[in-house]
């Protein structure tokens, strides 16, 4: 009887109330304690520093970061390569025509032409110097392409008697200032390697006489006097 009287005083007693919180209070602070070192082990188990932003994402290093071959890229023609990389991400595909005449494809699958109004913009290094622009991504389409053109161009100057060549060249330039952006972009996505320049533009002068070769026998069988 004095055992139970005593327990409960002991129980109605307010220090024993404040030290029965205080321990629960304690508890509560080793399950939080506990909880932030399980955080801490299975962040530390992740690859990198725990808690480090990752590096923000600039337009130039994300893509160049997709194909080493970017180092290779002009500053003026990175932004046409990034027009034409953001109109692939919008759902258009870059396929060549004739395995030379590149061109645009919706998804509606419906044929843009690259042409004037063109996303990419147009090159002015690649319409003075095609030869040696598509020497240097090997894009060797554009030789067969010239000299069928020029080949053309022999045949009506034989119906006409107006030489179009120097058109032709004009118009030859025009079209690969504008095609240009869009082959490199090829080439880089099928990893091909470049030629160094002076080698690329020695060779394209060659090849560009070898494929006007078929005009000029046409024109001196045909209309030479």
């Amino acid at each position: 009887m004095h055992g139970s009287l005593l327990l409960e005083d002991t129980k109605a007693d307010p220090r024993f109330m404040n030290a029965k919180d205080d321990n629960e209070d304690l508890k509560d602070v080793i399950r939080e304690a506990d909880d932030l070192l399980e955080q801490f082990d299975a962040s530390s188990a992740r690859p990198g520093p725990p808690g480090t932003p990752p590096r923000p994402e600039t337009k130039q290093n994300s893509f160049q970061q997709k194909n080493s071959r970017m180092k290779t890229v002009s500053k003026e023609m990175l932004p046409r390569l990034e027009a034409i990389d953001k109109l692939v991400s919008q759902g258009y595909q870059v396929k060549k025509n004739w395995d030379a005449i590149p061109g645009l494809v919706g998804s509606s699958g419906v044929d843009k032409s690259v042409l004037v109004s063109s996303p990419a913009g147009f090159s002015w290094i690649a319409f003075f110097f095609p030869f040696a622009v598509c020497t240097q991504i090997k894009e060797w389409s554009y030789f067969y392409v010239v000299g069928s053109i020029f080949l053309a161009g022999s045949v009506f100057y034989k119906a006409s008697g107006w030489d179009p060549a120097y058109a032709i060249s004009i118009g030859i330039g025009y079209q690969y200032g504008f095609y240009y952006p869009y082959l490199r972009w090829l080439a880089i996505q099928n990893n091909k390697t470049e030629m160094d320049k002076g080698t690329s533009i020695l060779l394209g002068l060659l090849l560009s006489f070898a494929c006007v070769i078929p005009s000029i026998i046409f024109e001196a069988i045909f209309i030479g006097e």
